[in-house]
């Protein structure tokens, strides 16, 4: 299992895994009790799930291609293929440098499930409207070929975007990169602002060729949209000002990649989900782990209910529910 939502009401989760299929659970009972197909989406893969009032939204995304499904209405609600970036390289392999902005590697959906954020290669977003269709598109040189000056064969593969989030006003994008570096997009001026913390500063050369462990596999935003946290694969979590453009605290304890973060509503609190086979829970004043809880193995990706009182982590086929009542 690698997605969760809890639903609205908090009665209900519903978990996407490789098998396209998306499993409901029954929280207070603790068991699945139903199961939806994703007709038409078995090429690609589910990227976020959005669970409002009356929607179950699921996107899924793959190479080129994302597709928007309801799920409670066993419809596609939008369906949207990205262009070639140059029509000469049109017979050039998905994934070949060349077609860097039709890559997807990171997707989302806004959490009113009106529009969706796609990362693509070469430091791109794409902003798709469902309503009307209208595809808007942001780009950013490449952070690390601006940061050491260089220009190299194969450079929209550098500025990779691995994650991304929107604050609730739609003003601002925030996007983790492959090499560590955060991004956060003005959507209203088009102003980018690189901020770097995760990142390990490779020097150019036999460096390079070591195994990086600085991706930020995800982030969450508060919901007064001041400050934003990421995970990262080196296993820590960063804290950010986003008024100030600067980081502001780290986050140490889990000893493998983090994989999933999810802030608590109205509460100075952050949870995050980790290859290390835990779930810690985090007091982001304090900057320190206040609780800590073991799986059977590896989480994928974790959701906070709506209202704050409960927590759900998935991954390695567990399904791990935590009460959130006592957080101050």
């Amino acid at each position: 299992m690698r997605k969760v939502v809890i639903t609205p009401d908090g009665q209900l989760a519903l978990t996407a895994s490789s098998s396209h299929d998306i499993a409901v659970w029954d929280l207070k009972a603790g068991r699945s009790v139903d199961t939806l197909k994703i007709s038409g989406h078995a090429d690609l893969s589910v990227a976020d799930i959005v669970a409002t009032a009356d929607r179950w939204l699921i996107l899924s995304a793959y190479w080129d291609t994302a597709r928007v499904f309801n799920v409670r209405q066993g419809r596609e609600v939008g369906a949207l293929t990205l262009p070639f970036g140059n029509p000469l390289l049109r017979g050039v392999a998905k994934g070949i440098t060349g077609v860097p902005d039709a890559r997807i590697e990171a997707a989302r959906l806004s959490s009113d499930g009106q529009f969706v954020i796609l990362g693509c290669m070469g430091s791109t977003l794409k902003l798709w409207d469902l309503k009307n269709g209208q595809v808007r598109t942001l780009t950013d040189q490449p952070s690390l070929v601006r940061k050491i000056g260089l220009k190299v064969i194969g450079e929209p593969y550098l500025g990779w975007i691995k994650s991304v989030a929107s604050t609730s006003n739609r003003q601002l994008v925030v996007s983790g990169c492959y090499e560590g570096f955060l991004k956060v997009w003005n959507l209203n001026s088009g102003q980018v602002v690189t901020l770097d913390g995760h990142s390990k500063h490779y020097r150019w050369g036999a460096d390079w060729l070591k195994i990086r462990k600085d991706k930020i596999l995800d982030i969450s935003i508060t919901s007064d949209r001041h400050q934003a946290v990421t995970a990262c694969e080196d296993g820590t979590l960063k804290l950010w000002d986003l008024d100030n453009m600067k980081e502001i605290g780290t986050l140490e304890g889990h000893t493998e990649a983090v994989n999933g973060v999810a802030l608590v509503p109205n509460k100075a609190c952050a949870i995050s989900a980790s290859d290390d086979g835990t779930v810690k829970m985090w007091d982001l004043k304090r900057r320190q782990a206040i609780a800590s809880f073991s799986g059977d193995g590896p989480f994928e990706g974790l959701a906070v209910a709506p209202n704050g009182l409960l927590c759900v982590a998935v991954g390695s086929g567990q399904v791990l529910p935590l009460a959130l009542e006592g957080l101050k």
